[in-house]
């Protein structure tokens, strides 16, 4: 496998600072990032499960990373949720005016 040839700690550093912090307006702590000859391991709880590839995404695109290796567990699981299924009450019941 490949190495990286930049820093641990620098690409730690991006990733908390500018993916978890800036780009994905998480607080950095709130996961725990380690990061060895490029391997950058993240471990912790998001709100959804489709947060989880969207955390992960922009990692791989740091420069010195070589690979993600995701433990990421979420509170919710939202696979199941599909928006042009219709949702019994919502935001109109069934009788509502703007309803046939």
């Amino acid at each position: 496998m490949p190495r990286s040839r930049r820093p641990d700690e620098d690409i730690r550093e991006e990733v908390c600072d500018e993916v978890l912090a800036k780009e994905m307006c998480m607080e950095p702590r709130s996961l725990y990032v380690a990061v060895q000859d490029g391997i950058v391991s993240l471990s912790g709880t998001v709100e959804r499960y489709g947060m989880i590839s969207l955390v992960e995404a922009p990692v791989r695109r740091v420069d010195g990373v070589v690979e993600v290796r995701g433990h990421l567990k979420s509170e919710r699981d939202d696979r199941d949720i599909h928006p042009d299924e219709p949702v019994a009450g919502g935001w109109f019941g069934r009788r509502s005016p703007y309803r046939p």
